[in-house]
């Protein structure tokens, strides 16, 4: 890569279920690189190189909640997740990249209306970090977890948008009969 070409930068897509409690399934969009154009690479925090503030972006993502019931998702937001450790650098970083993030998504908002599912609503945050590329994990290779040891699909937004709302689909069709129950 040269020094004048922009870093590929994609959000991850994963679901994990939660079981304490009702089911829950919770949706994440995971800022990340693509090396080469093909390889995930997690964004570490310190890291400066390409034109990437890992301070800015390391941890950075999109994420929702759905339980079994029809009545769509929840809980939208942009965040830091898992964060080991944070000093005062990486704390101005994190805050500025919230406010513009939230800044954009408001004039998103404001053109357009609210977004109606999650998937609208990851597709705005996307716009505003300037990220075109979606990836999700296809398969698991045996030899381990770390991402050179899965397969990937690198997709646009509209499979993104399809693939986040299957997933909330899915979730519900394999719960309809807790959610059923639960009612009586």
């Amino acid at each position: 890569m040269t020094h004048t070409e922009r870093p590929v930068l994609a959000l991850l897509l994963s679901t994990e279920t939660m079981t304490y409690g009702d089911p829950t399934l919770r949706l994440q969009a995971r800022v990340v690189r693509l090396e080469n154009g093909e390889h995930v690479r997690n964004i570490l925090d310190g890291e400066r190189r390409d034109g990437v503030d890992g301070n800015a972006l390391s941890d950075l993502c999109v994420t929702g909640l759905a339980d079994a019931a029809d009545t769509g998702s929840f809980a939208w937001h942009v965040e830091y997740r898992d964060v080991f450790a944070v000093q005062l650098p990486r704390a101005r970083a994190m805050a500025a990249t919230l406010t513009r993030v939230q800044r954009r998504t408001d004039k998103l908002t404001e053109r357009y209306g609210h977004p109606t599912t999650f998937s609208a609503y990851v597709l705005r945050a996307a716009d505003a970090l300037g990220i075109t590329r979606f990836v999700w994990r296809v398969a698991d290779k045996p030899s381990g977890i770390a991402y050179d040891d899965s397969d990937f699909r690198i997709v646009d937004a509209g499979a993104a948008a399809y693939w986040l709302d299957d997933a909330e689909r899915t979730f519900r069709a394999k719960r309809a009969p807790d959610a059923a129950r639960a009612t009586f």
